[in-house]
């Protein structure tokens, strides 16, 4: 599951501690500021800034899926999945291929258009 990379958490006394600041990774442990999940502090790369991680092993996928930081783009995708599988399961139209002519009160099959009266705007789907 992607996860974006987290910036600013909080600590058990609900204080915002940012990355940025490179807090101690032995320090209390960090949450989520908006799904309260447990996260893991990066802070070993050089090449990179601190970042938080949530703690994937520890918390159910349906929470983490409700929280902010999940990647916008899969939840984009699932929801394109999703539209796709209710469009296929919709009904396919119906052909009409019998028709009433208001005009001249025929019946005819086929094509809209009424064969004795040569129109198509009286013709109604029986």
């Amino acid at each position: 599951m992607r996860m974006l990379k987290v910036f600013v958490a909080c600590n058990v006394m609900n204080q915002i501690i940012s990355a940025a600041r490179n807090p101690p990774a032995n320090e209390s442990p960090y949450f989520c500021r908006f799904c309260g999940c447990l996260l893991i502090l990066h802070n070993n790369n050089l090449s990179e800034k601190p970042w938080f991680e949530h703690d994937q092993k520890s918390i159910p996928i349906e929470r983490l899926r409700l929280c902010t930081y999940f990647d916008p783009e899969v939840k984009h995708n699932e929801q394109q999945e999703e539209l796709r599988h209710m469009v296929k399961k919709q009904m396919k139209p119906v052909l009409v291929t019998q028709w009433l002519c208001l005009l001249c009160g025929k019946e005819h099959l086929g094509a809209k258009c009424c064969q004795a009266c040569g129109t198509d705007i009286y013709c109604k789907e029986i």
